[in-house]
């Protein structure tokens, strides 16, 4: 019988039949059902090519014409019946080999030739003559080519797991795809900041770092060394001015204080003062030429000398001292030289080294005054030396030429101080002699 089966190789394939007997009479049965369910599913194969092939074909088994002749061999007789299963013996064994075969160069060659020429090998390499019969009469009929491809189609989408994937090897696939390169271009950085680990940079318009002052913003200062980094605390000078840049990058205005108690200026322009005075608030501050502000004295101009306490504000309208010496400054911060009137018609005297008198005499014009321990000067007598007397008014100017009373009693500080020196220094009762008396006797 010429039968023929679902390999992709088309090879004939032999039938096996078995006799049964039923009374008197043997009947034949065919198990060409069963061998064909085997066979595709050993030899069945399915290779999947790239999808941009066209026109690929995966060619997966030969429809035959068993089913047609099965019907037929049913009612053969046992002689025939027996032929044919020695004939179908060999036929196997032939078909088995060259699937075998093609299988294995179809695996062999698969990563190297398409999947057409796999076939075609497979059906050269074949020895046995009626498979490339049975390949070549497959080949040729179209009709037998349609319902392969249907046979495949319904195969592959019944059972998905019993696939063999196949590396495709078609020209088109094996071909090299294309690489694609993305070229990361330098992205400039303009008018903004830009941080290298903990150092500060700023780029200008022309994309670049800069150096120097830069002014931004509402009257705001930064500074970029020679190195392009910014500047955070520490100074910076340009020409003879000087500016500090705090934490933030920002040069600092007002006051700043550093140091063991140390303090220093800088205007609205941002610039260090030096040798100037500046004010915060009712407070004045006085800053030298290393741009600290001075405490203590200081003496300036034509012998004036104004003081700056421990907190750095110029004294005013207030004592200060410096050892045993002390001052006085006025409202405008100037210490005061001269006399000096304060308080419930108190005196008090600064010199033209504008430091207090005190224990001493002091004249202005033809009038002295004497100014006592405390500074004050002294009203009335006043006892002096080696048994001395002189007299201040209330004005603590001293008398002299002049009388001064003493109660109810009034007497010449002259006649006084004779009658001191002639009587034991002691004095006596003629002292109280009445004022009357004592102008009556000095006019005759």
């Amino acid at each position: 019988m010429n039968l023929r089966t679902n390999n992709p190789l088309n090879s004939e394939r032999a039938v096996h039949y078995k006799l049964y007997k039923s009374g008197k009479l043997w009947i034949v049965m065919g198990l060409s059902v069963i061998s064909f369910i085997g066979s595709t599913a050993f030899t069945t194969t399915f290779a999947h090519a790239d999808n941009n092939v066209p026109n690929q074909t995966i060619v997966t088994a030969a429809k035959s014409k068993a089913s047609i002749e099965d019907t037929d061999s049913l009612t053969t007789t046992s002689q025939s019946s027996d032929q044919a299963s020695l004939t179908a013996s060999s036929s196997n064994s032939a078909t088995t080999a060259s699937v075998q075969a093609a299988t294995m160069d179809s695996t062999a060659n698969s990563n190297n030739r398409p999947t057409s020429q796999v076939s075609t090998t497979a059906v050269n390499d074949s020895t046995s003559q009626s498979t490339s019969q049975v390949a070549a009469s497959a080949v040729s009929k179209s009709q037998a080519n349609i319902q392969i491809a249907s046979n495949a189609t319904a195969v592959s989408s019944a059972k998905p797991a019993t696939r063999v994937r196949a590396m495709a090897t078609s020209p088109v696939a094996m071909q090299t795809k294309p690489t694609a390169y993305k070229i990361q271009s330098k992205q400039i950085i303009r008018n903004q900041y830009q941080w290298q680990g903990n150092n500060l940079y700023y780029y200008g318009n022309d994309g670049q770092p800069i150096t120097g002052l830069r002014h931004y913003s509402n009257n705001k200062l930064e500074y970029y060394g020679t190195d392009h980094v910014q500047y955070r605390n520490r100074y910076a000078s340009q020409g003879n001015q000087l500016y500090y840049f705090g934490s933030n990058g920002d040069a600092v205005t007002g006051l700043r204080h550093y140091g063991n108690n140390k303090l220093e200026y800088y205007g609205t322009d941002h610039v260090q003062y030096r040798n100037r005075y500046a004010s915060q608030g009712n407070q004045l501050y006085y800053f030298g030429s290393n741009g600290d502000a001075v405490t203590g004295l200081r003496h300036y101009g034509n012998n004036k000398l104004e003081y700056y306490g421990t907190d750095h504000v110029q004294y005013r309208n207030r004592y200060a001292s410096q050892g045993n010496q002390l001052y006085y400054f006025g409202s405008n911060g100037d210490a005061v030289t001269g006399l000096r009137h304060y308080g419930n018609n108190k005196l008090e005297y600064y010199g033209t080294d504008h430091v207090q008198y005190r224990n001493r005499y002091a004249s202005q014009g033809n009038q002295l005054y004497y100014f006592g321990s405390n500074g004050d000067a002294v009203t009335g007598l006043r006892h002096y030396g080696n048994n001395k007397l002189e007299y201040y008014g209330t004005d603590h100017v001293q008398y002299r030429n002049s009388y001064a009373s003493l109660g109810n009693h009034c007497i010449t500080l002259v006649a006084m101080v004779m009658l001191y020196q002639l009587i034991d220094h002691k004095p006596k009762q003629i002292l109280s002699v009445p004022c009357v008396l004592l102008k009556k006797r000095n006019k005759s």
